[in-house]
């Protein structure tokens, strides 16, 4: 083989390389785009986990222990939403 066909060829390897490297980030700006789609969702969702108030009316150990699940359950998928998507975006 000579010079200019081993030339050729080496373009033809960087090339090929180049444009599966394209496709690669495009395929992962893609798949980020959808996570945080579903990562902003999720924040929107988990919103309602607050709500409603509870009146005044909510009173005693039932309320309490109602109301501190639900914070506590809120806080868990605050987690998830932030923390945990961004880890994964990453």
């Amino acid at each position: 083989m000579n010079l200019l066909g081993a030339l050729s060829d080496a373009r033809s390897m960087i090339n090929g390389g180049i444009s599966g490297l394209e496709e690669q980030i495009r395929r992962l700006q893609e798949a980020n785009s959808k996570i945080a789609e579903e990562q902003n969702q999720g924040m929107n969702e988990i919103r309602t986990i607050q709500l409603p108030e509870l009146a005044n009316d909510w009173k005693g150990p039932r309320a309490i222990d109602f109301d501190e699940s639900r914070d506590a359950a809120y806080k868990d998928m605050e987690t998830v939403f932030t923390k945990d998507y961004d880890e994964y975006q990453n």
